[in-house]
């Protein structure tokens, strides 16, 4: 049986989700790239410290959102020129709703079924 991939903490999650392209623009956070990555990364560990019983629905989305943004800014490094960092960080954030939807093969004008993968902010 295939050993199902958990994450342990949000430094393993960063390991495991974020390329090595995203690592090596992070350390320079003086691009564009680096100081989006480093923002995205703050936003989603203040996320996780507000997590509590009563809030994870409204705060799961939110989560959702910033890993779409992870994914699609993944991609996109790995087939675009990084001078054109402020259009790669525009796409990122115009398209980071509807990733999950193309990643499960809808169309755009398909209405998905009700997930919680599909409930992002």
């Amino acid at each position: 049986m295939d050993k199902i991939k958990l994450f342990m903490n949000t430094n393993h999650y960063f390991e495991q989700m974020i390329s090595r392209q995203l690592q090596v623009n992070e350390q320079r956070v003086d691009s564009l790239i680096g100081q989006y990555i480093v923002e995205l990364k703050k936003k989603f560990e203040q996320t996780l410290s507000d997590i509590n019983g009563q809030n994870f629905w409204s705060v799961y989305p939110i989560l959702m959102g910033l890993d779409a943004r992870f994914v699609l800014l993944d991609s996109l490094l790995s087939i675009i020129d990084l001078d054109l960092a402020e259009e790669v960080i525009q796409l990122v954030e115009k398209d980071y709703l509807t990733i999950n939807k193309e990643l499960c093969g809808y169309a755009m004008n398909e209405t998905p079924h009700e997930s919680l993968i599909f409930t992002i902010i």
